[in-house]
């Protein structure tokens, strides 16, 4: 919804069920809904690519699907901050792409609800700086 919001009008959202994905679609009102299949198929076709489930914080995680046909100088984001760098990260930057760390998203989240509660707006810079150092990245 936030890429919606920020004025991308041509997405695409891939479900293991495209039923799944066809509800977010509808929810947003715009969109295609495909399966991971068919993303791993397209992959060409996509300049920004948003992994959203939290298989990467567990050490079993498996790639939805192969990153071989990713377009180059693609941007890949991954929700999860810790690891800082996913294996979805990690294959995604082998195959050529800007990589997007899940702790801008972490800390928005959080700035959202410090603001809400104390009426102050914190240096999210700064935040996001010090995480990532803590998980072992440079900023």
């Amino acid at each position: 919804f936030a890429l919606q919001a920020s004025g991308y009008t041509n997405m695409t959202v891939a479900n293991r069920t495209v039923e799944k994905a066809a509800a977010i679609v509808s929810e947003m009102g715009a969109g295609d809904a495909i399966s991971l299949q068919q993303a791993g198929e397209q992959l060409a076709n996509f300049d920004i690519l948003v992994q959203t489930t939290s298989a990467g914080l567990n050490d079993a995680f498996s790639m939805p699907f192969p990153l071989t046909n990713l377009k180059e100088g693609a941007i890949v984001a991954d929700i999860v901050y810790n690891p800082l760098i996913t294996p979805f990260l990690q294959a995604a930057q082998q195959q050529g792409a800007r990589i997007v760390t899940g702790v801008g998203m972490f800390v928005h989240q959080g700035a959202i609800a410090y603001e809400h509660w104390l009426q102050k707006t914190p240096n999210t810079n700064a935040m996001i700086a010090r995480l990532t150092e803590q998980l072992g990245g440079t900023k």
